[in-house]
């Protein structure tokens, strides 16, 4: 009890809570956490299911920007697909476009710039020096363009070298040399090659040396042989890029390469014989040697003497005449082509290469471009030794016994039994035989007799190539060997060959010299040598012709005022009184 009225008296009745109050209070409380646990778990069900709801959300978003993404490729594949197409009836359109105007408008076409002609002579190097053109012409074009040589100058580059190059990188890998045909390199000779080798062997691309550093030897045995290609290498400042290589074969696409790149091309092709036929008179059986007369020619008699020569003529022109078979392949430089050239044999266009047998039997790139007169054309490549250009000697001969051809007269020597051997003759006049491809061409002579000269005249009959062997002129006058070394190539020869004799291609190759190969550069680059590229540089002049009679001048005769025609430089050969 005590204790009862001590805790009433410390604490006021407001504030005695019964045992009952208590208990109440903790009832509530209770309820209380759990009506707060509901609210807990509702919202957590709350936000379960929003999170639920906004996944789904995403998912359905994200399933939109698929399809949306999916939508946008297709869409792009169309385009894409659509752009293809188009570019490919452009492409398409372009070439129709491209030929038709390669059909009605440009029938001829040349890359200049090509160095001098030179010579392979007798040994089967025309892939060396077919290469070795291609390379000299871009590298000239490429200076020209980039402003470091001027038009007319040139630089020679070593075919012996390369060929020595070519033959070391055979033996450093024999199995790329065996399977890009150079077998016979790794017997160390030359004779017979491609002029692929120069895209598969790289090494050779910074080893093309300037000529100076070793020249051409002309006689088989010396196809390792240069002496100073060691010392020069190390130095050398000749180097290209070779990027890609594309070989073409139909005649028109061919044309198309060149005028789209605007550069040479690299031709191959097989060379054929060419046949004639002379009838064999009082010759009943027909025994070897000789063959029955073709049947579509008129010879007058059944047995014929058939006479194979070359599939060239002494003009720089290929033909066909009889069978085509093969006498071997030859390698070229193509620079151009003429739609409209007519050949002597009657093929009209042709392709114009640029050749390895000097500048003898050729004509200049500006004649088979018809951009030329035939008469400007002789005073540069005048092709002597062609019948078709003797000149007929009309005057009496006794006045041209010491063989003086200022005049124009041709006067020959005999080198076959029809006459005396290392006699002199006068060129009178040739026509054309009723004979396919034979030529009649007739001479005069002076005999002694009885203190008299008396004039006879005999005639032969033979083909072209084969007068040109029994008869030649005393004084020929040589080609101009920095113009001439061109050859005609009629496109009826290469489609006849490409079914008969096998193909014949063109190769195209993506290559660009290097800044350092230029002399004009040498400040740039001390530690190479140059001495070699200057002295294998040369100047390359080209006559200008305003008229088709280059060598001839008009002038009054004083003596008593008639017009006279004089040669430049010569005596006076012609009086055109009555022309004028």
């Amino acid at each position: 009890m005590e204790n009862n009225t001590v805790y009433q008296n410390l604490v006021p009745n407001s504030q005695v809570s019964p045992v009952t109050y208590e208990h109440h209070s903790l009832e509530e409380e209770s309820m209380k956490q759990k009506k707060r646990m509901r609210y807990v778990v509702a919202g957590a069900g709350i936000f379960m299911v929003a999170t639920f709801a906004l996944c789904v959300a995403l998912m359905i978003q994200n399933h939109e920007l698929a399809r949306h993404v999916h939508n946008m490729q297709l869409n792009t594949e169309r385009t894409l697909a659509s752009m293809a197409y188009d570019a490919h009836k452009a492409q398409k359109s372009s070439r129709h476009t491209e030929l038709a105007f390669f059909n009605s408008q440009l029938y001829k076409f040349a890359v200049p710039l090509s160095s001098p002609v030179k010579n392979q002579q007798r040994r089967g190097t025309c892939w060396d020096f077919a290469t070795v053109a291609y390379l000299e012409q871009t590298y000239r074009q490429q200076g020209v363009e980039a402003g470091y040589m001027r038009p007319e100058e040139y630089l020679y580059m070593s075919e012996q070298a390369y060929g020595v190059m070519v033959i070391e990188a055979c033996h450093a890998n024999p199995t790329l040399c065996n399977a890009v045909g150079g077998s016979d390199l790794l017997l160390n000779t030359t004779e017979s090659g491609y002029e692929i080798w120069v895209k598969y062997f790289k090494v050779v691309h910074d080893k093309i040396v300037p000529e100076s550093v070793c020249h051409y030897f002309p006689t088989p045995g010396n196809d390792t042989v240069c002496p100073e290609l060691a010392l020069a290498l190390p130095s050398n400042p000749l180097k290209f890029t070779l990027n890609r290589m594309k070989t073409l074969y139909d005649s028109n696409e061919i044309k198309r390469q060149m005028i789209r790149r605007n550069r040479t091309l690299l031709w191959s092709s097989k060379v054929n014989n060419a046949v004639y036929y002379l009838p064999a008179a009082d010759a009943n059986q027909c025994e070897s040697p000789l063959v029955h007369c073709p049947t579509d020619k008129t010879y007058g008699t059944r047995c014929c003497q058939a006479i194979t020569l070359p599939g060239y003529s002494m003009e720089g022109e290929f033909e066909m005449h009889g069978p085509l078979t093969v006498s071997g392949g030859h390698a070229m430089l193509m620079v151009g082509f003429n739609d409209m050239f007519r050949t002597r044999n009657g093929h009209t266009g042709g392709f114009i290469l640029k050749n390895s047998w000097g500048s003898e039997m050729s004509h200049s790139l500006a004649y088979w471009m018809q951009e030329i007169s035939d008469y400007d054309e002789a005073a540069i490549c005048p092709n002597s030794k062609f019948p078709l250009n003797w000149e007929q000697c009309t005057l009496p001969f006794n006045e041209k016994e010491n063989a003086k051809d200022e005049n124009g007269c041709t006067t020959l020597t005999c080198k076959s039994s029809v006459c005396e051997q290392g006699s002199k003759v006068a060129f009178v006049n040739i026509t054309m035989s009723n004979m396919d491809g034979i030529w009649d061409a007739c001479f005069a002579r002076y005999r002694d007799t009885d203190g008299h000269k008396v004039r006879s005249e005999f005639c032969v009959s033979q083909p072209m190539g084969v007068l040109a062997k029994m008869f030649a002129p005393h004084n020929p006058k040589p080609n101009n060997d920095s113009l001439c070394g061109f050859y005609f190539f009629p496109y009826d020869l290469a489609h006849a060959s490409q079914t008969t004799l096998g193909g014949h291609w063109a190769i195209d190759f993506d290559l660009t010299w290097h800044k350092q190969s230029y002399i004009s550069n040498a400040a740039l680059y001390p530690e190479l040598d140059y001495s070699y590229v200057n002295a294998s540089s040369g100047i390359q002049t080209t006559p200008f012709f305003e008229g088709p009679i280059p060598f001839f001048d008009v002038d009054v005769d004083p003596s008593d005022g008639k017009t006279r025609t004089y040669r430049h430089s010569k005596k006076r050969v012609l009086q055109l009184d009555d022309e004028l």
